[in-house]
């Protein structure tokens, strides 16, 4: 079943008038017709059954029929993403969504090939990545809110951002000893994520990166792509965590 992504400002009302784009997605898109059922959340971990009403030319009515509380996961993973050349940002964006990720933040670096952008164009970028981030968390159905800010400078924000938890930055060399599992062992509720460019993160990005307290994690003998390490990266951190509840100490 779909999962529809409720309108902001929606307070448990008993029915709601869809027109718009949103109008688009249910009759075009998904082809519903009159007391057809769909799923629907509010992005705070609440999960609604939905039943299609009365439709008209350019509107429908979704009738509320039930609702249930689903947990969220307990820790918030951010993705500072150094950005990619071309479109590759966009699969990045869509698939960081599908995963659970709950906030995004593009970053301008040393090798990006992207670079710093008039205002507008930034802000076109931005929408263009919510519209995919909606169309993600529809896809997919998960109750993470997922958000997305203009790209900035990773010193800057690393400097003017308080960043809380864990903070991580994966490399294809082995230039530290840290494992993923350890570093995942205590539990921190938030955990940062950075992904360098195609063209690696530069060496005095590396040291800073360590003195504002990350921690390098080895990916692996592969050269991998940018948007593949992104996916890896968040893919691997979220199934160790899945699995946590089920480590058993050695005898």
């Amino acid at each position: 079943m779909r999962n529809f992504i409720l309108p902001e400002g929606f307070k448990d009302e008993s029915e709601l008038m869809i027109s718009g784009e949103q109008f688009h997605y249910l009759r075009r898109v998904l082809r519903l017709r009159e007391g057809d059922e769909l799923s629907g959340t509010n992005g705070k971990g609440r999960s609604y059954t939905l039943s299609v009403g009365e439709i008209r030319r350019h509107s429908l009515t979704l009738l509320v029929t039930g609702y249930q509380e689903r947990s969220v996961d307990n820790c918030r993973i951010s993705l500072l993403q150094c950005l990619p050349k071309g479109k590759k940002m966009d699969l990045i964006v869509r698939q960081a969504a599908e995963a659970g990720v709950w906030r995004i933040i593009p970053l301008f670096s040393c090798y990006s090939i992207p670079r710093i952008e008039n205002a507008a164009t930034l802000e076109r970028k931005v929408s263009r990545w919510r519209r995919i981030i909606k169309e993600a968390l529809q896809q997919s159905g998960s109750l993470c809110p997922t958000g997305v800010v203009q790209p900035v400078n990773m010193e800057a924000f690393v400097e003017d951002k308080e960043i809380q938890g864990l903070k991580i930055f994966f490399h294809q060399e082995h230039i530290s000893r840290f494992s993923l599992h350890g570093l995942l062992a205590p539990g921190d509720r938030d955990i940062t994520l950075l992904i360098g460019p195609e063209g690696g993160l530069a060496e005095k990005e590396i040291e800073f990166l360590k003195g504002a307290g990350f921690y390098p994690v080895y990916l692996g003998g592969r050269v991998l792509r940018s948007e593949t390490a992104a996916l890896f990266a968040v893919a691997a951190v979220q199934t160790i965590l899945e699995e946590k509840r089920a480590w058993k100490i050695a005898n």
